[in-house]
C-alpha cells in the first residue's frame, strides 16, 4: 500500500513531532547515567580512602584511637560497598566488563578485614593495658623488692624495649625475649612473685605483639586497596564506552531528525508545487463546457462541475451522494447497461452514448467517456467526461428526414470555425 503525499508529509511530521521528546528523555538518561557514573566514582574513592584508614589504624599500635569513629568508618564502607555491589550487579553491562572478578574479591577482603580490624582492637587495647600493668609493678618491684641497681635498669630497659617494639619504633623482640630470660633467673634467685608477675605479663605481651605483627602481615596480603583501584577503573573504562556510544547516538538522532526535517519541508515545497497544478486542473475542469462527474467506488456522485448543473438542471447539493442513474431516461435497452456495467466492473475505461433525463423531463444526448480513477494502485471511483450532442443528433435526424422527403441535387459539408455544417441542395 502507498501513501499518499499528505498522508507521507503528515506521517513524517509526526515522526518529527515524537522524536522530540524520545531524543529530550534519551538525553535525560544520559544526564542521569552520567550522575550515576559520578556518584558510584567518588563511592569508590570514598572505599579507597577508608581502606587507608584502616591500614593506618592497623599498621600504628601504641597511638590512641577513637573506636567509635573507627567503628562508623566500617559500617560506612560496609554500606558503601553494598550500594556499589547492588548498582554494578544489576547493571546489564556486568557481564561485558568483568565486574563480578572484582567484586568477590573486594567483599571477601573487606569481610576479612573487618575481622582483623575487630582483632586489632582487641589487641590494642590488651597491649596497652597490659603496659600500664607493667608500669605499676615494676614500681612496686623498685618500692619492694631488694635489688641491684643493674637488676633495676634491666626491667626498666626490658618495658622500654616492649614499648619501642610496640610503637615499630624498633623491633626488639629479640633484645626483649633474652631480657625475659634474666628476668626469669632473676626471680628463681630471689623467689620473687612480682618478678614472676613481671615475667608472665611480658610473655603474654610479646605473644600478643607477635600476634599483631602476624595480622598485619595478613591485611597486607588482603590487598583491598588494588582490588578497588581495579574496580574504578573498570568503571572509567564503562563510562567512557558509554560517553562515546552517547556522542554517537545523539550525534545521528540529531542527523535523523534534521533529514527528517528536511524531507518534509521539501515534500510540503512538492505539495505546494501539486496543488498549484491541481488547482489549475480544477479550474480547467470547473470551467470546461463538458460535463464531468466524479463517483467514489460504490459510484456515489462526489463531484459534478457546472456545465453538469447546465446541461441535466440539477444541483450540486441536490446530486451529492446520488447515483448518476438518476439521469437514466430507460430509453436504451438492457444489453447496452450490462456492457457498461461489466465495464465498470473490469476497471475498464467505457466510450458511448446516452439518452438521459434532464430534472425537468426532457431528454437529451451525450457522448461520454468513462474510466476508473486509480491512485496508488487503488481504485478510488470513476470519472465520467460527457459531451452534449443532442444538436447534432436532431440535425442528423433532419438530415435523414430530407433524404427520405425531398430530391436533392447535392450536399455539401464543411468546416466553418470548427464547426461541421451540413447544406443541402433541393433541385428546383
Amino acid at each position: 500500500m502507498k501513501l499518499r503525499k499528505p498522508d507521507l508529509i503528515t506521517l513524517l511530521l509526526l515522526l518529527f513531532l515524537a522524536a522530540i521528546p524520545a531524543t529530550l528523555l534519551f538525553l535525560l538518561t544520559i544526564n542521569k547515567n552520567i550522575r550515576h557514573y559520578a556518584t558510584q566514582s567518588n563511592t569508590i574513592t570514598q572505599l579507597e580512602l577508608l581502606d587507608k584508614d584502616f591500614n593506618y589504624f592497623i599498621s600504628q599500635k601504641g597511638v590512641f584511637h577513637n573506636y567509635d569513629i573507627i567503628n562508623r568508618k566500617v559500617a560506612t564502607f560496609k554500606n558503601s560497598l553494598n550500594r556499589i555491589s547492588e548498582g554494578l550487579r544489576n547493571d546489564h553491562h556486568i557481564k561485558a566488563y568483568g565486574y563480578e572478578e572484582v567484586l568477590q574479591p573486594i567483599e571477601e577482603s573487606f569481610a576479612r578485614k573487618s575481622v582483623l580490624i575487630e582483632h586489632a582492637k582487641s589487641y590494642n587495647s590488651l597491649v596497652i593495658n597490659s603496659l600500664n600493668y607493667l608500669h605499676d609493678l615494676q614500681r612496686n618491684i623498685r618500692r619492694y623488692t631488694p635489688l641491684n641497681e643493674e637488676d633495676y635498669r634491666l626491667l626498666d630497659d626490658t618495658i622500654f624495649l616492649t614499648l619501642q617494639t610496640y610503637t615499630r619504633t624498633r623491633d626488639a623482640l629479640p633484645d626483649i625475649k633474652k631480657n625475659l630470660q634474666k628476668i626469669e633467673r632473676l626471680s628463681g634467685e630471689t623467689d620473687d612473685n612480682m618478678l614472676r608477675y613481671f615475667v608472665t605479663h611480658m610473655h603474654v605481651i610479646v605473644n600478643q605483639i607477635e600476634t599483631i605483627d602476624k595480622e598485619h602481615s595478613q591485611i597486607a596480603q588482603l590487598a583491598l586497596y588494588p582490588r578497588l583501584t581495579a574496580l574504578h577503573q573498570k568503571l572509567n573504562t564503562e563510562y567512557a564506552d558509554y560517553l562515546t556510544f552517547g556522542k554517537m547516538a545523539v550525534l545521528l538522532i540529531l542527523a535523523s531528525l534534521a533529514a527528517l526535517l528536511f524531507l518534509v519541508l521539501y515534500l510540503h515545497k512538492r505539495s505546494l508545487a501539486d496543488k498549484k497544478v491541481l488547482d489549475a486542473y480544477r479550474y480547467a475542469i470547473e470551467n470546461s463546457d463538458n460535463s464531468i462527474v466524479i463517483t467514489n467506488a460504490d459510484q456515489e456522485i462526489t463531484y459534478v462541475n457546472d456545465a453538469f448543473e447546465r446541461e441535466t438542471g440539477y444541483s450540486k447539493e441536490e446530486v451529492m451522494g446520488e447515483n448518476p442513474k438518476i439521469l437514466k431516461s430507460n430509453l436504451m435497452d438492457r444489453s447496452f447497461y450490462e456492457a457498461l456495467k461489466t465495464a465498470l466492473r473490469e476497471r475498464r475505461r467505457w466510450d458511448g452514448e446516452f439518452v438521459n433525463k434532464r430534472k425537468d423531463g426532457s431528454l437529451f444526448y451525450e457522448k461520454a467517456s468513462i474510466s476508473p480513477l486509480i491512485v496508488d494502485d487503488m481504485h478510488q471511483g470513476y470519472i465520467a467526461i460527457k459531451l452534449n450532442i443532442t444538436k447534432y443528433v436532431e440535425q442528423e435526424k433532419h438530415v435523414n428526414i430530407s433524404l427520405t422527403t425531398n430530391s436533392f441535387c447535392g450536399i455539401f459539408i464543411f468546416f466553418q470555425m470548427g464547426i461541421v455544417k451540413v447544406s443541402i441542395f433541393k433541385e428546383t
